[in-house]
């Protein structure tokens, strides 16, 4: 994100999520999905809400191992990186603007599949 003393320069930061609220859907015939996550990202003293709401449909590439939710604006990639039957871990990157705000902070978001 930039530097708040020099804007010109960015700061790497890095910190785990916290408060963690929301829900991911996947439905078949019509392969449609949602995802309505909200978390605070905890960047080493600075607290960023996080938000990622999205819905459209849904495609498998890759030999099935990126599932893509597409809602037309924007699309996901989410990569799986363990496939079990009653469990799988996908992941994806964005960038995340909070409002009124003139950073920016880029999410590397796990989500852990239990069925």
């Amino acid at each position: 994100m930039p530097n708040p003393l020099n804007p010109s320069a960015l700061v790497q930061f890095s910190g785990l999520g916290t408060q963690l609220i929301g829900s991911v859907n996947i439905y078949e015939m019509p392969d449609t999905g949602n995802i309505d996550i909200a978390f605070v990202a905890d960047l080493n003293s600075i607290q960023v809400p996080v938000s990622l709401k999205s819905s459209g449909s849904w495609t498998l590439t890759n030999n099935d191992s990126t599932l893509v939710l597409d809602n037309d604006s924007v699309s996901f990639n989410f990569v799986m990186v363990s496939g079990l039957p009653t469990q799988q871990v996908w992941t994806t990157s964005f960038m995340q603007v909070p409002a009124d705000s003139s950073y920016w902070a880029d999410i590397d978001l796990e989500l852990t599949l239990i069925k």
